[in-house]
């Protein structure tokens, strides 16, 4: 098999091109057959021109206006920039702000947290101290209280009523 070099890739490519820009040219030719293209090419070839001498001798006549108008852009631009800088500064000022302030709620809410605890643990020995003192005390009212014999319920039926039920 045989290899190609990189000359005959190189004769291939500027074969590519010329063939490019003869079929190009080709075209424009074949275009500029028909009327109102060749105007529309002429009209469009002439406002460019008068667009460029336009500039050229806007240019040449007043150079301060360009460059005062190109000065006047940067500084737009600059001040646009700065102002967007400014706006940066105050949002980060602002998250600083809105950072200590969480800071601080949570260490509030720690505190908070550990008086609750503090609380709850009041709270349980309350409990703990009434539930103890109320079996004394039931435990003194049983003590106090004599139960009826069996012989005592069969000769006399006994009904309690409301108020003997109730400590």
């Amino acid at each position: 098999m045989a290899y190609k070099t990189f000359d005959t890739y190189e004769r291939n490519d500027s074969k590519l091109v010329k063939g490019l820009l003869i079929g190009a040219a080709v075209g424009a030719a074949i275009a500029m057959l028909d009327r109102s293209t060749r105007q529309t090419v002429k009209r469009k070839t002439l406002d460019v021109k008068d667009q460029t001498v336009t500039i050229a001798k806007n240019v040449k006549d007043n150079p301060q206006s360009l460059a005062g108008g190109v000065k006047e852009t940067f500084q737009s631009a600059s001040s646009a920039v700065s102002d967007v800088m400014d706006d940066i500064k105050q949002l980060m000022s602002t998250m600083e702000e809105v950072k200590n302030t969480s800071m601080e709620a949570m260490q509030q809410v720690r505190g908070a947290s550990s008086e609750l605890v503090k609380i709850g643990s009041k709270l349980k020995d309350a409990g703990q101290d009434v539930k103890e003192h109320g079996k004394d005390v039931v435990g003194e009212e049983k003590d106090s209280i004599t139960a009826p014999s069996y012989s005592d319920l069969q000769n006399k039926p006994h009904v309690v009523t409301p108020n003997e039920g109730s400590y």
